[in-house]
C-alpha cells in the first residue's frame, strides 16, 4: 500500500479590499475542508496558529517552523483570490524544494477540491 501525499494549504490572511482577516481565515478553512474531503490530505497549521493567538505578532514569530513544515509535504495548494506576499513565499520554498505545486486560484472550495482531485487521479501526480 503506497503513503498517501501530504498537502500544506496556502491562502491569503491579511485583509485586502473588502474582505477581513476572518473572512479570509474562514475561506481559508473552506478550502481546507473541502480537500480533505476528497482524499487529497491537506494542512494548514497557520489556521491553528492564528486561532491561538490574541494578535499577529506571534504569527511572524513561527514562519521558521511553518516553512519546515511546509518542505516536509509533498506539495503546494494555492487557493484564494490573489497571490498574497505569504503565499509567494510558499510558492518559491515549494519550487526550491522540487515540491509539487498546484493552482486552485480564484476557484471555490469544492471546485478547487473536484480540480486537484482530477488532476491527481488522472496519473499526472504519480
Amino acid at each position: 500500500m503506497s503513503k498517501k501525499k501530504l498537502y500544506y494549504l496556502s491562502h491569503p490572511y491579511a485583509p485586502y479590499g473588502n474582505r477581513t482577516k476572518e473572512m479570509n481565515l474562514q475561506a481559508a478553512k473552506s478550502y481546507l475542508m473541502a480537500l480533505n474531503k476528497e482524499d487529497i490530505f491537506t494542512i494548514a497549521p497557520w489556521i491553528g496558529l492564528i486561532d491561538s493567538l490574541e494578535n499577529d505578532e506571534g504569527l511572524r514569530e513561527s514562519l521558521p517552523a511553518e516553512e519546515e513544515v511546509l518542505k516536509r509535504c509533498d506539495g503546494l495548494i494555492l487557493c484564494g483570490y490573489k497571490m498574497s506576499a505569504g503565499m509567494r513565499i510558499d510558492t518559491q520554498i515549494a519550487v526550491d524544494n522540487s515540491l509539487e505545486v498546484w493552482d486552485a486560484m480564484e476557484m471555490a472550495p469544492y471546485i478547487a477540491a473536484r480540480s486537484v482531485k482530477a488532476e491527481l487521479d488522472g496519473g499526472k501526480n504519480e
